[in-house]
């Protein structure tokens, strides 16, 4: 199963991008989150279990409260 998670804080932007990977059949699952913070909240509550962990991270990097080139 390849995963995504798409990270932008955006919702036109996560909108567009959500379309165009459902019609691009690049991938059979598609997370969404808002934020950095939320991205990694997303990823500590599913790191006990690897197929739910995504394949691949599509990230906005400069986003409000925490950009992507910070670290918690």
């Amino acid at each position: 199963m390849n995963r995504i998670l798409l990270v932008d804080d955006s919702d036109i932007h996560r909108f567009v991008h959500q379309k165009m990977i459902g019609h691009s059949n690049i991938s059979n699952h598609l997370d969404s989150v808002s934020s950095g913070k939320a991205a990694l909240n997303f990823l500590r509550e599913r790191a006990s279990n690897e197929e739910e962990l995504p394949d691949h991270i599509l990230l906005d990097v400069y986003m409000p409260e925490m950009d992507g080139f910070e670290s918690s």
